[in-house]
């Protein structure tokens, strides 16, 4: 396999490359119901959980599968900016709940009584220090290039078919 041919743009492995990235926008937002799927860690107050530069993986589901320990991504009512906490107590009655972050001792004053919707989505995993790709920007371009050498693949394997 010569890797110049390989790797060098057709209009089929552009028009692959835009359906996959199609179809991943759309496998992302089925799979976890939203769509960003991650976020980073700024802070480290619920360190050792999460770090600052971790990626944390996110899924939104139903309030009712939520459950005291869960560690959540939510927002304020006072702000839109997307905090990680714990999940100490849930009221399903008043649909609100009191989350902390591992590192204080108690929860703070907008972490009591937030209204259920406020939760963005459930935490589902971590990679560590991930995130400095993420800070200097390159991720995306990680992403694309990864994204691109699939388009090459497929590109490969049909010709591979239609030469049979």
């Amino acid at each position: 396999m010569n890797w110049k041919s390989f790797l060098k743009p057709t209009k089929d492995k552009i028009i692959i490359f835009f359906v996959l990235v199609a179809l991943f926008a759309i496998i992302v937002r089925l799979v976890f119901g939203t769509t960003s799927f991650y976020y980073l860690v700024v802070g480290d107050s619920m360190s050792p959980a999460f770090n600052p530069y971790d990626i944390v993986f996110v899924k939104r589901l139903n309030f009712n599968r939520l459950k005291s320990g869960d560690a959540v991504l939510f927002s304020t009512t006072k702000n839109r900016v997307a905090i990680i906490g714990r999940i100490v107590s849930i009221d399903f009655n008043n649909k609100t709940f009191t989350a902390k972050q591992d590192n204080i001792e108690k929860p703070l004053s907008y972490e009591i009584n937030i209204p259920l919707d406020l939760i963005k989505s459930k935490i589902i995993g971590k990679i560590p220090s991930l995130g400095y790709i993420e800070m200097y920007r390159i991720g995306l371009l990680i992403r694309l290039a990864i994204l691109y050498l699939l388009s090459c693949l497929v590109n490969f394997g049909i010709r591979k078919i239609r030469k049979k």
